[in-house]
């Protein structure tokens, strides 16, 4: 059997059906087309809008997650990314949040190591007596900064006044030809030696506010201790989050290919 579609004006179907009927060589079924109406294909528009604006989100919030995560070789992906989407979609904002607070977390360990940076170059000039046996309990010391080492002759003679010669002097050039100057002494000492240096307006070293209350030695080795810990730290959270990345980076650019 075989089926046939008569296309004409509206206008003529009566005729044509008529005709059709009295000849009895066609069984005749109507067929009426199905409109869109209106609202139909508002419905339909609106739905591939939401759509369209929940994939845009979803694609910020990727772009997002690429801005917290270092660079790295991207492997290929085998995913299929219509499956994977869903499964994502549940997890980019989790994502997001670990890697900004990792960030974060990264960035207050560096500006705290960058406060404490400018102590590493004195560190590093007397690393060498840091650890000395007259490190002890009984000793103390002070230490200035000179622009100029022609005054160290002149501080010299203070401190041999003061602590009637039992002192050590350690000098070191920095970088920018500076002079760094340790003094070393019996801790009763401490106190005659700085007023001292006051009087003849000579500035000690200055150390963080609040390692006042321990002696020299004991914030040179706080220090170095606490820039050594955090640099290590920063290590560790730099890794984790360059794990991370190795391990989603491919995963999600999968979905924006």
């Amino acid at each position: 059997m075989s089926k046939v579609r008569i296309v004409g004006p509206k206008e003529c179907s009566d005729n044509v059906l008529n005709v059709i009927q009295q000849l009895e060589c066609m069984q005749i079924e109507r067929f009426e087309e199905e409109i869109e109406t209106p609202e139909k294909r508002y419905h339909v528009t609106e739905k591939e809008i939401t759509e369209k604006v929940y994939l845009e989100e979803f694609k910020q919030k990727i772009n997002e997650l690429f801005s917290y995560l270092p660079e790295v070789e991207v492997r290929k992906s085998y995913i299929n990314p219509v499956n994977v989407l869903d499964f994502l979609k549940n997890l980019v904002d989790k994502h997001n949040e670990y890697s900004r607070n990792i960030n974060e977390e990264i960035n207050n360990l560096k500006q705290n190591l960058s406060s404490l940076e400018k102590h590493k170059s004195f560190l590093t000039a007397f690393e060498d007596i840091a650890t000395k046996d007259y490190r002890l309990l009984s000793s103390d010391a002070v230490g200035l900064i000179l622009k100029d080492k022609k005054y160290l002759e002149t501080l010299n003679a203070l401190v041999e006044e003061i602590t009637d010669n039992a002192y050590e002097v350690f000098s070191r050039i920095l970088d920018d030809k500076s002079a760094a100057v340790i003094y070393v002494f019996d801790e009763r000492f401490t106190e005659p030696v700085r007023k001292k240096l006051s009087m003849e307006n000579v500035k000690e070293y200055q150390f963080p506010e609040e390692l006042e209350s321990k002696s020299f030695f004991q914030k040179l080795s706080y220090i170095s201790d606490k820039i050594k810990n955090m640099e290590n730290e920063i290590l560790k959270k730099e890794k984790e989050l360059y794990n991370f990345a190795v391990r989603w980076l491919p995963v999600y650019q999968s979905v924006l290919s």
